[in-house]
C-alpha cells in the first residue's frame, strides 16, 4: 500500500525535481505537509490540497522520517503556470 500508519513512503525522488532540490531522498517516509499530519486517505488529501494552495515562492515545511531521524525539510513552491508538481518534465532543464 502506498500510505502507511507513519505517512507516505517515497519511492523515487525525480532528479531536479522540487523535492529533490529541497533534500527529500527515496525511502523518506512523508509524515506531515504544511503542519497537517498525514495518517489516513482523508488526511493525506488535505495535506496535499495545502501543497497545491502555496503561493510561488512559499516554503512549505514536510516533516520527513528518514531512518530512525526526523526531519523537517522546507519544500519551496515554484510555480511555472500550472502546477508541475514534484516531477521535472522531460526536456526542461
Amino acid at each position: 500500500m502506498w500510505l502507511t500508519d507513519e505517512g507516505v513512503p517515497v519511492k523515487s525522488v525525480a532528479p531536479g525535481s522540487l523535492a529533490a532540490k529541497a533534500g527529500i531522498k527515496k525511502g523518506d517516509t512523508v509524515q506531515s505537509i504544511g503542519g497537517i499530519q498525514i495518517n489516513g486517505s482523508e488526511s493525506y488529501l488535505k495535506a496535499w490540497d495545502r501543497w497545491e494552495k502555496a503561493a510561488n515562492n512559499d516554503e512549505v515545511p514536510f516533516k520527513v522520517k528518514r531512518g530512525k531521524s526526523v526531519l523537517l525539510i522546507k519544500v519551496t513552491m515554484k510555480r511555472a503556470g500550472t502546477f508541475q508538481g514534484f516531477r521535472k518534465k522531460a526536456g526542461r532543464q
